[in-house]
């Protein structure tokens, strides 16, 4: 629901990777790395 949530991509990656999906867990980290960085995602709508 809130795609530019850090906090929130960080806690998928950690999930992905207990559940052994290594491959989405690197993706999701990439996303809370850019998030971290002050990147954006996706846009929000005016």
């Amino acid at each position: 629901m809130k795609p530019n949530d850090l906090l929130a991509w960080t806690a998928l990656s950690q999930m992905y990777v207990q559940d052994g999906q290594i491959g989405e867990a690197e993706d999701a980290k990439g996303k809370a790395r850019i998030l971290s960085l002050g990147g954006r995602i996706v846009r929000d709508e005016p």
